[in-house]
């Protein structure tokens, strides 16, 4: 604008109502800062985006406020010094806000949210009685307590209802729902996405049974009996391919076209991943000059299950019964699908923080030559 010849007035004007806008917009960033410092920072994709609008955003404002002097303006018209700076202020402004925001949207939506919380689901569903009268119903989820977690059981509020609260000792972290009204709404979403543990199945089965008759007689009658029939049920599961469920996670194929591995959106359902964050370890150990980093999932009675999850992972080792029917899997190689899995299928609680730690440390082995190809 300095440079089409205006008069010593109007380049005044243009010049002090530049640098005096940078006075509100410097008030904004420091707000944002300090927003960001106070609070409850979790540090998920899209406060990673709008951490670099904060600082792309900066950038292209300092550099503006240099060309609010008509004599430096003069100098690098028309110079790459001029069209960085404007880019700085339009790619955090379109891009960075509009990719954080699509991916905030997609955690919150229901097709992401109820698969990921049934796969976490390894809490109780509960049927009490009050003074053997009244039936009392509850949900709950019981986690370690670490911020991430909590953070993660109140999105889960948020989306789906309940209540989050810290155990009197302080070491667990749960999610509870004691309203009839809410745990009738919850159990729809069982309806559409089937737990596929035999605990949770049969657990539903029985509140079921006491909501249809809400009579105390036939929960003293029915409690002890309700995983009478496992063997059967776990049976009938293993004959299934669980694996095409609709909910249970897509494999991400490498296009023959391509170089990387895509997947469609629309089709990252999440149930695996919140079995992850539930019953996983990611496991590094200190050892030098050896691979004995792994990843390891397991579960009491449910052998189909994880056996599922070692073909969907190609996995090469075994599920092994490592005390009375609790089995388990451990991946010390193809370590790689399960980076494709939770790139694509993100994780949301402490085993996120996990995990990147556990790929930081497996990355830097493979460029070190302490970890094999093998591993991948």
């Amino acid at each position: 604008m300095f440079t089409v010849g205006l008069d010593l007035d109007t380049i005044a004007y243009f010049t002090s109502a530049t640098m005096i806008i940078a006075v509100p917009t410097g008030m904004k960033i420091f707000s944002w800062l300090a927003t960001i410092y106070s609070g409850r920072t979790w540090f998920a994709t899209p406060m990673l985006f709008a951490l670099g609008f904060i600082a792309l955003f900066t950038i292209g404002g300092v550099t503006g406020v240099v060309l609010a002097n008509a004599g430096v303006d003069l100098l690098v018209h028309d110079t790459y010094y001029e069209k960085i700076s404007f880019a700085y202020l339009l790619i955090p402004g379109k891009h960075l806000n509009v990719s954080g925001r699509s991916d905030y949207n997609y955690r919150n939506d229901a097709t992401f949210i109820e698969p990921f919380f049934v796969g976490l689901f390894d809490g109780s569903m509960q049927v009490n009685h009050w003074r053997s009268r009244i039936l009392q119903y509850r949900l709950v989820i019981k986690l370690s307590n670490i911020l991430e977690n909590q953070l993660m059981l109140e999105h889960i509020q948020s989306c789906i209802g309940g209540k989050v609260r810290v155990s009197s000792d302080k070491t667990n972290v749960l999610w509870v729902v004691d309203d009839q009204i809410v745990i009738k709404r919850i159990l729809c979403i069982f309806d559409h996405y089937p737990p596929l543990t035999s605990r949770v199945t049969f657990q539903l089965r029985f509140m079921r049974r006491c909501f249809s008759h809400n009579d105390v007689n036939i929960y003293f009658n029915e409690r002890s009996f309700k995983y009478s029939d496992r063997s059967n049920v776990i049976s009938h599961f293993s004959q299934l391919d669980i694996s095409n469920y609709s909910y249970y996670p897509v494999r991400v194929v490498l296009d023959e076209s391509q170089t990387t591995r895509t997947a469609s959106r629309d089709a990252r359902l999440t149930w695996l991943s919140g079995f992850i964050e539930a019953e996983s370890s990611f496991s590094v150990r200190n050892e030098p000059h050896t691979d004995v980093s792994s990843f390891s999932i397991g579960q009491n009675f449910d052998k189909y299950l994880i056996e599922s999850i070692k073909i969907y992972f190609k996995a090469v080792n075994e599920v092994r019964e490592v005390y009375h029917n609790f089995y388990r899997l451990e991946i010390y190689h193809t370590l790689a699908s399960i980076y494709d899995h939770i790139h694509f299928y993100p994780l949301l609680g402490h085993k996120r923080s996990q995990a990147l730690y556990f790929y930081s440390k497996v990355f830097a082995g493979y460029k070190s030559g302490v970890y094999s190809n093998s591993s991948k």
